[in-house]
């Protein structure tokens, strides 16, 4: 459960700067706003872990095996199909189009 009377006493901010963080970070699906039962912090396998905000952040601390195992998987799944109009004669510009006899 998280306490936004707590984050503004702990932080030294406003209650305004405390909800607008809580806002942001619900958005990014790392927060769970429920009424009337408060703010709960939503399992880490429910976010968004290759948004650019949270890689910002985790920056200074040494990535989990889960997510080196997740980035790769994504890695294979997007780079050849990144990489294959680069090794196509015509740039992959003509990829409609049929291929000549």
């Amino acid at each position: 459960m998280v306490d936004p009377v707590k984050c503004e006493t702990e932080s030294g901010v406003s209650r305004t700067v405390v909800r607008g963080a809580m806002r942001v970070l619900a958005a990014k699906g790392l927060l769970e706003p429920k009424q009337k039962r408060g703010t709960t912090v939503r399992p880490r396998a429910d976010w968004n872990l290759l948004d650019s905000d949270l890689l910002r952040r985790q920056g200074g601390s040494a990535p989990t095996d889960c997510f080196l195992e997740d980035l790769a998987e994504v890695r294979a799944t997007v780079e050849p199909a990144g990489a294959r109009p680069i090794t196509q004669p015509d740039g992959g510009r003509h990829r409609d189009r049929p291929a000549h006899p």
